[in-house]
């Protein structure tokens, strides 16, 4: 007995007053009791028990009456309302729905066909996958409802069966599920075995299987005269007799059955027209492949002319040309950064290439008119001048070609002020002079706007050049014509004068 006297262990209550709301409504039964005035409920539908105070219980009193009607509506006919079936062993109401072309339907309950009484889940589209509350039966559940075939956990398909059932407890709707009938058909029962029937010995026959005799062949098996009579037929001896059937099939034509060859192997000696053909297809193809392979062996790799050497170079030459180019070019660097002093100094001279090549014996020998020659120039490859466009030989140590006539120019722009680092109006000087010859296209040269840069920025430069550290020149406004100017003469006090208004 409970500490309370008004409930006892095992009662149906239902859960009323609780600061949840949702939990008002809920179905349980008392497992135990917890202190004074407190209980703890198994809800149903739940696997763990809640502890609740006696004021937020209420009695349900089971009867063994039938409870209101409920009505399915769904979308398989507009929500049109179909009077469900009680089951009295389940304790639910039922219905059987099939689902549309798309596999998909949805759902809800009326109470005695009244939409004020509707009962739906709590959010749209639940499923048996969810874990989802029922709710109702009230006015509410305009956009919830049950859907089958939604959830991939379903697997439903058009056209397939269901029963629906909701269930009750104490009058009040709990759960609702479905099943698929189609699985639940698919569960065969056990295989029964139907009674021997005792025939009259008038009407008894021996019912035996086609076996050919060993001595008889197919042909006068089945002629029209009648075969001895034989004894009645047995499992046991059929099958050790049938293994010598088999081997007489294979010894004698004429035990063949009209249909199959009962184990006799094909004759592979015996060949028909189709292979005959695929023999002549393959006997083809290898003669061509055969041929083809006589045709590139004899054929002879044709010469690659080089237009920027003498003659003609094989492609192997020309290949190790290549590679031998790279190991200078790539010889040259280091040597520039991470050489001794010899070889910095000989690097300078612009003989380390020609040194390079004798020290690691790449100066390829060719045959030009039956006399040998070399061809140390193969490793001089030529490239093109990063400031005329112009094809020379001329490497400079931090990479790259430059032809004499541009490297003399830059030299000389150098000796006079010029650092490609200066910074002018928030860019460096390099930056304005590319600009510049962009503006102006082939009628300016990139050394030639440099000199112009140089000129135009006499200031930014004034450090001497090359060594100067970055510069930079802001624009101002003139005091007296108020022009943007980034050259001028500075005035009393913040006054600025460009160069037309300082030499008035």
């Amino acid at each position: 007995m409970a500490q309370d006297e008004s409930f006892e262990l095992g009662d149906q209550v239902r859960l009323v007053n609780m600061n949840d709301s949702e939990m008002n409504g809920l179905i349980g039964k008392l497992v135990k009791t917890v202190g004074k005035g407190r209980f703890a409920l198994m809800l149903d539908g739940k696997d763990k028990s809640t502890v609740v105070n006696t004021k937020n219980l209420e009695r349900c009193v089971e009867t063994s009456e039938t409870p209101k009607s409920y009505d399915i509506v769904g979308t398989w006919d507009d929500w049109e309302p179909h009077p469900m079936k009680w089951n009295s062993g389940l304790n639910c109401f039922e219905y059987t729905v099939t689902l549309g072309s798309d596999g998909v339907e949805s759902f809800k309950f009326l109470v005695e066909g009244d939409w004020d009484t509707c009962v739906y889940p709590g959010h749209k589209d639940a499923s048996l996958h969810d874990g989802h509350k029922v709710c109702g039966p009230d006015d509410g559940g305009l956009d919830a409802e049950w859907t089958i075939g939604l959830h991939q956990m379903d697997h439903a398909s058009p056209g397939e069966t269901y029963r629906v059932c909701v269930f009750l407890s104490c009058g009040v709707p709990f759960s609702v599920k479905w099943e698929n009938l189609k699985q639940e058909s698919s569960q065969m029962p056990a295989k029964q075995v139907a009674p021997k029937v005792q025939l009259q010995a008038q009407e008894e026959e021996e019912i035996k299987p086609y076996r050919p005799s060993k001595r008889i062949g197919w042909k006068e098996q089945f002629s029209a005269e009648p075969a001895a009579k034989e004894k009645p037929y047995s499992r046991e001896e059929n099958v050790f007799e049938s293994r010598y059937d088999q081997a007489a099939f294979r010894d004698d034509d004429d035990h063949y059955p009209p249909r199959g060859n009962h184990g006799k192997a094909r004759n592979l000696d015996e060949r028909g027209p189709f292979d005959a053909k695929v023999e002549e297809t393959e006997k083809a193809a290898r003669e061509r492949l055969a041929r083809r392979l006589e045709m590139a062996a004899e054929a002879e790799m044709k010469m690659i002319t080089d237009e920027g050497l003498e003659g003609t170079i094989q492609p192997v030459e020309r290949e190790q040309a290549a590679l031998n180019s790279k190991l200078a070019e790539n010889r040259r660097r280091y040597i520039a950064h991470s050489g001794a002093r010899k070889d910095r100094e000989t690097l300078q001279s612009g003989s380390v290439l020609e040194a390079s090549a004798e020290k690691d014996g790449s100066a390829a020998e060719r045959t030009d008119g039956g006399a040998n020659t070399k061809t140390a120039d193969i490793t001089r490859l030529q490239g093109e001048c990063m400031e005329c466009k112009a094809m020379t030989e001329n490497i400079l140590d931090v990479g790259g070609y430059c032809c004499p006539i541009c490297w003399q120019l830059y030299q000389s722009v150098m000796a006079d002020g010029w650092n490609s680092c200066v910074l002018i109006e928030g860019k460096q000087a390099a930056q304005h002079a590319q600009r510049l010859v962009d503006q102006k296209g082939q009628s300016l040269t990139i050394s030639m706007a440099r000199r112009e840069i140089l000129n135009k920025y006499p200031d930014a430069f004034r450090n001497g050049g090359s060594n100067s550290r970055p510069y930079h020149v802001s624009v101002r406004q003139c005091s007296e014509c108020g022009r943007a100017t980034t050259d001028g003469v500075q005035g009393t006090g913040d006054l600025w004068f460009c160069k037309a208004c300082r030499r008035q």
